[in-house]
């Protein structure tokens, strides 16, 4: 299920779950940002639960990829 963001200028931006991987650090600080808003709203969404924990295996396996980190 895609999602309506706003990123750092406040532009809106459709966002899919599968593009989790494709999404920069910032991005994904405010996507986060904005799912605990909707928490805040529908606290017992499963679909939003779901995606912020596909948000936090992203961060891990990046802070734990080498690549990543040296910015290949």
């Amino acid at each position: 299920m895609p999602f309506i963001v706003r990123d750092k200028r406040d532009r809106p931006k459709l966002v899919a779950v599968a593009q989790i991987s494709k999404m920069t650090m910032d991005e994904l600080e405010t996507y986060e940002k904005f799912l605990w808003e909707c928490m805040e709203k529908l606290p017992h969404s499963p679909t939003i639960a779901s995606t912020m924990n596909a948000i936090y295996r992203e961060v891990e396996w990046r802070a734990q990829d080498t690549e990543f980190r040296q910015g290949r």
